[in-house]
């Protein structure tokens, strides 16, 4: 079982299934229903981008990586190429079914993640590359569902502003779990440029953040108190996460749970 689950992260399947479940949380918010050709679009979207930036990383160095992940992708870069390519096809093919408006605004996702890479190629450090690649995430999320919204109120704006917020924490509590790994591989993360003690706090600051939107919609506006609850138990499950880094350390636990975080909109369905 833990070699599947190993299988699914290190092909970015299960961050990928995660951003179809939020996608459907943001699109259940704004009282839309996702098309087919939109789901299979955001899913094709979201596994090139990190299946790109993963390869990209592995080969960083020509040095033995100790990195699961980026030895994953080293070793079947030449299949992991092959699917990259064929992924692409596919969405091409499947770009021919969305609406024009949903187009128009899945553009704005292509200049984004055009100049994540740009930035990502032009700086020495990439100092800042956990803010662009959350920047990326919410917008895959949130692009497609408000393509097809009449109108956004504030609380809407503010819900995605939350995913924000949760996919940078995510993107800052990974990186502390795997700040020795890092360093050996010769990566860099937001944590071997800034170091633990502020990413910690950092990461505290914006879980905090999340908290006080929260409790405020939840008073505010009784109608979304349950999307707001699962939003908590987000932010609750990156709280434990950064307390309890020596527990979740084994078994990349913190990986399992810190990804995981994006499914708990499914608990809505239940």
């Amino acid at each position: 079982m833990g070699r599947v689950i190993h299988f699914v992260q290190n092909l970015s399947l299960d961050i990928t299934a995660g951003a179809v479940v939020m996608s459907f949380f943001v699109a259940h918010l704004l009282g839309v229903a996702l098309t087919v050709s939109m789901v299979i679009g955001l899913a094709i979207a979201i596994w090139l981008i990190y299946t790109l930036d993963h390869l990209k990383d592995a080969m960083h160095s020509q040095l033995p990586v100790l990195n699961p992940r980026h030895a994953f992708h080293r070793k079947y870069k030449k299949e992991l190429i092959i699917g990259v390519l064929v992924a692409f096809g596919l969405g091409l093919w499947n770009l021919f079914r969305l609406p024009q408006r949903t187009i128009l605004f899945g553009s704005v996702l292509v200049i984004l993640v055009a100049l994540y890479f740009a930035y990502l190629h032009f700086s020495k450090h990439s100092l800042r590359k956990e803010y662009l690649a959350a920047l990326i995430y919410t917008a895959g999320v949130s692009l497609a569902p408000l393509s097809l919204a009449e109108q956004v109120n504030r609380h809407e704006m503010l819900v995605i502003l939350q995913i924000f917020l949760l996919a940078l924490v995510n993107l800052m509590v990974i990186p502390l779990y795997e700040f020795s790994l890092d360093l050996s591989d010769g990566q860099f993360s937001i944590v071997t440029q800034r170091g633990k003690r502020a990413v910690r706090q950092s990461a505290i600051v914006l879980l905090v953040l999340v908290l006080l939107i929260a409790f405020w919609m939840m008073a505010n506006w009784p109608a979304i108190f349950y999307e707001e609850l699962v939003l908590l138990a987000m932010a609750l499950v990156l709280v434990i996460l950064l307390a309890f880094q020596r527990l979740f350390g084994r078994y990349q636990l913190y990986r399992v749970l810190a990804d995981g975080i994006f499914f708990l909109p499914l608990i809505l369905w239940l």
